[in-house]
């Protein structure tokens, strides 16, 4: 009881220090549930659009084969985008909170040299520190979670909106407007008039009525680690640094 109680008084002791940490995990979860529910959202699209391709026949496919090339590298582009975009928010948090808890350690130089004139095991001291800020993180994590889940709905229809016009906007990119015509002519004339050509190539488009996010748990996990994993370096360093202080 006494370790949690000590964290908990560092908590208040340093309460605008990690009133900041706070700020910062709120941006980072808000944008790691942006970044994969965009991603999900595509890939619930491209499945979508190939679903709708094989309701087409052989030859009408292969008349519209630079089309569905297009395409399909227009998906995987994206979702590749947005998978690289995660991977880098989290390199980006575990490199913050590294050099933050440089910072910090010398900051609380004093606070960590009493510790271990006390007899506190590095370790002990370290998973004092780790302890925080994991308490931060989770309050930081369930404080974005219930308030996004509030506005589900609302939410939904910006992210289903944003990823299609995303898509679009790359598509129309990569493609020449000749071509893009002659193809979606093609694929209309196969007997299939119930969609249009927005319809077809970026299905599943629109509002969502449910709540639209994803990666929740991804988020709190990756987010977690890649925080214990910043701060767990810098402080093997600090607390290496206090300790030859001390028995030098």
């Amino acid at each position: 009881m006494r370790f949690l109680d000590r964290a908990l008084g560092a908590l208040r002791f340093h309460r605008r220090a990690y009133l900041g940490e706070l700020f910062g995990i709120l941006v980072f979860t808000c944008t790691s549930l942006f970044l994969l529910t965009c991603q999900n959202n595509i890939t619930v699209m491209r499945q979508g659009f190939l679903s709708r391709l094989d309701q087409f026949d052989h030859s009408a496919v292969t008349q519209a084969a630079s089309l569905i090339r297009t395409v399909k590298h227009t998906y995987a582009t994206l979702a590749q985008s947005y998978q690289w975009g995660w991977w880098g928010l989290l390199v980006a948090l575990a490199g913050i909170s590294f050099a933050l808890t440089l910072w910090a350690g010398r900051q609380r130089q004093g606070e960590t040299t009493a510790y271990l004139l006390v007899g506190k095991s590095p370790w002990d001291i370290a998973a004092q520190y780790l302890l925080e800020s994991l308490i931060v993180y989770a309050a930081g994590f369930t404080l974005v979670w219930l308030s996004v889940t509030l506005i589900g709905t609302s939410l939904g229809s910006q992210l289903s909106q944003f990823t299609n016009t995303a898509f679009t906007r790359t598509l129309t990119a990569a493609l020449s407007g000749t071509t893009a015509a002659q193809d979606l002519e093609a694929l209309m004339h196969a007997h299939l008039t119930s969609f249009s050509g927005p319809g077809l190539l970026a299905p599943g488009a629109g509002p969502q009525p449910q709540v639209p996010l994803n990666g929740g748990l991804r988020t709190l996990l990756a987010g977690a680690l890649a925080l214990l994993g910043g701060q767990g370096a810098a402080l093997c360093l600090t607390l290496l640094l206090a300790r030859r202080r001390l028995h030098p």
